[in-house]
């Protein structure tokens, strides 16, 4: 009996059939839908092209030494010969000499030469001051000074002690000039120096132990006008014309002339009853004034309505005037009433009674 027991086994319970859920369904692994692998055919061997190779443009080779910047050429002034009728021996001279200009052109009476380099420049002039023959130009940019006002420095201290005391601070002024309003001095002096001070001209501080004040030159506003030939638009400096007289408009300098204030004057370029600088003189050049720019757009006008014919309103009937009430005039009292035994007065009717 045991042996039978020992070799019976227990038999294990048949598992159940699984019963799908929604939860297993979407745990399930999804069947893949791709096609049946297909018969590979050997692969063609790949020809690989070499790429040509990238040729660069030449380059110029870099020099280790950096390249100057270039410098504008400077602006040679033109030369303004006076008498036209010398212009023949002056040009005979300028081939002969090689005195090269770019043109010469008529204006007015005057001949306008542009000479071609600094060095032509100044062998026109040379040669025109040896012959004494008359022109005027500008001053070489090389050349020019810078200017500056000094403010402060009373009219009582002299131009002279004004230019020992900034030679003794170092400077190296060409010219030092009182300014005036008419004849009338004033507290101001211009000042030229060179270029290479311009920097320093303007870190004056005192002048003769006086505070000044260091100040840019104000345009007058009129074209210049030269004080030796009392034309206009250059200086007395650059000319080398005839003297003309402010006053009287004779060949002479201004500061010998000799003519009386009762005398009428007489200008030297219309001959007109009045001195050359007079800005009513029909040679004094109107110099016209730049307009400035409008930085605000102009306001754009509304569109014009479409003008509508209004009704004509009816006119109102005129009210009637308010008349004035009659006025009530009281009795006057009866002059034929007497005075009773106390005094009242009576009246007729109470005489009766």
């Amino acid at each position: 009996m045991e042996e039978r027991r020992k070799k019976k086994k227990p038999s294990s319970p048949k598992p159940s059939p699984r019963i799908a859920t929604w939860a297993s369904v979407a745990a399930a692994p999804k069947c893949s839908t791709s096609a049946a692998p297909k018969c590979s055919s050997p692969a063609a061997p790949r020809i690989s092209i070499p790429a040509a190779p990238r040729v660069s443009p030449p380059t110029a080779p870099q020099s280790s030494t950096p390249t100057a910047p270039i410098s504008k050429a400077p602006r040679i002034p033109p030369i303004f010969l006076r008498d036209a009728g010398k212009w023949q021996r002056v040009s005979s001279v300028a081939n002969e000499r090689k005195y090269a200009f770019t043109k010469a052109r008529s204006v007015s009476d005057q001949i306008r030469i542009q000479p071609t380099t600094v060095a032509d420049f100044r062998s026109f002039t040379k040669f025109m001051d040896e012959e004494k023959i008359p022109y005027h130009t500008f001053t070489l940019p090389e050349e020019k000074n810078t200017r500056v006002v000094l403010r402060g420095i009373p009219v009582q201290v002299s131009m002279e002690t004004v230019l020992q005391d900034l030679k003794l601070q170092g400077f190296n002024p060409v010219c030092v000039h009182r300014m005036h309003a008419g004849k009338r001095q004033l507290p101001l002096v211009l000042v030229e120096a060179p270029l290479s001070q311009t920097k320093d001209v303007w870190q004056i501080k005192t002048v003769c132990s006086l505070m000044v004040k260091v100040e840019k030159p104000r345009k007058s506003g009129k074209a210049a006008q030269c004080h030796r030939c009392q034309r206009f638009f250059h200086a007395q400096r650059n000319c080398t014309a005839e003297h003309r007289c402010v006053k009287c408009g004779e060949a002479h300098d201004t500061k010998v002339c000799t003519k009386e204030s009762k005398e009428p004057p007489k200008c030297a370029n219309c001959n007109g009853p009045h001195t050359a600088n007079y800005r009513g003189c029909p040679q004094f050049p109107k110099l016209q004034k730049t307009a400035t720019p409008r930085t605000t757009a102009p306001a754009k006008a509304a569109p014009a309505k479409a003008a509508t014919p209004k009704a004509a309103a009816p006119k109102k009937a005129a009210a009637p005037k308010p008349t004035a009430a009659p006025k009530v005039v009281a009795p006057k009292a009866n002059p034929t009433a007497t005075k009773g035994k106390g005094g009242a007065k009576k009246t007729a009717q109470q005489r009766q009674r």
